[in-house]
């Protein structure tokens, strides 16, 4: 299943018009590559295989949000709240993680090379098999 353009665009134009909210939305396979969503509420909502590298997400709501195989390399989600986020294989090289909550997020076979994870909670995360080589793990 593909996220319908039309979904894309109205997320897009919703957003520019002051609308953060969006939980539950599916959006997969979407490519939303540099898009500048800070503080948006996308709890719950479906990017499995979206492409959301170079997004601009700080502050960003992902509780529960299904990320798999997702491309979120070079993403700022500092400070956002992952709690449950489904990140199974997710491409995380040089994503910007610091003091974002990952708390029980599935992170395995992730890529989170040259990550920046300072001051990210990682309490109960699953981490088999992810890819930390490089990544800031400091606070």
């Amino acid at each position: 299943m593909v996220a319908c353009p039309h979904s894309m665009d109205r997320l897009l134009r919703r957003f520019a018009e002051g609308e953060q909210n969006f939980p539950g939305i599916n959006l997969t396979a979407a490519n939303l590559t540099a898009a500048q969503l800070p503080f948006i509420n996308l709890s719950d909502a479906n990017l499995h295989r979206a492409n959301l590298k170079r997004a601009f997400l700080p502050g960003a709501d992902l509780v529960r949000a299904q990320l798999s195989q997702a491309c979120l390399a070079e993403i700022n989600l500092i400070g956002a709240d992952l709690l449950r986020a489904h990140l199974h294989q997710a491409d995380l090289y040089r994503a910007l993680l610091s003091g974002s909550r990952l708390v029980g997020a599935d992170l395995s076979h992730t890529t989170l090379v040259e990550a920046s994870l300072d001051g990210t909670d990682l309490s109960g995360a699953m981490l088999r098999k992810a890819n930390l080589q490089g990544a800031n793990l400091k606070g």
